[in-house]
Parts: C-alpha cells; structure tokens; sequence
C-alpha cells in the first residue's frame, strides 16, 4: 500500500497496511522508510525512482555507495565518491 504521491525525486513512500498481529511495525511506528516502487529502503535508497523495483543484483552495489541511479540512468558512483560517503573502506 502507498500514497501514491511521488516525492520530488519519484519516490512512493510505502505504507503499511497494518494487517500484522504483532505489536510493532518498524513502518507503523515510523522507524523505517521504503519506495513502493522501486523497493528500496533507508540505507540502500536510490537518489531517483527508477519507477519499477530495482534489480536485485544491484542492491548490494548501491548499499555500498557504488551504484545509484540518477536522471533517468544508473550511475555507477567513482570508488573515491562512495569512500567520501562512508560507505566503503
């Protein structure tokens, strides 16, 4: 479920639909963000939408700070960028 509001750079926020029978949701109590679209999510988050799912085999390049996607494209991101970022040794 979402609100199928795009943000400025395409994003959907997801919202849970809250049919779980646990007591906490780490999207109902606000602790965790997500794309509906493109599924990413706090940490592995695209600077644009790419407006379908990202592939998987992408998610651990773009957790890493290599890989993005921007303007319409994926981008990979210089090593000496995602270093800067924190996000690799």
């Amino acid at each position: 479920m979402s609100s199928m509001i795009p943000n400025e750079r395409g994003h959907i926020d997801y919202v849970c639909a809250g049919n779980h029978d646990h007591s906490h949701c780490m999207f109902c109590d606000g602790g965790l963000w997500a794309c509906d679209l493109c599924c990413s999510f706090e940490g592995m988050v695209l600077t644009h939408c790419p407006g379908k799912p990202m592939p998987w085999q992408a998610q651990d390049d773009v957790y890493s700070g290599k890989l993005d996607f921007m303007w319409g494209r994926w981008i990979n991101v210089p090593s000496e960028m995602a270093r800067s970022i924190g996000r690799v040794a």
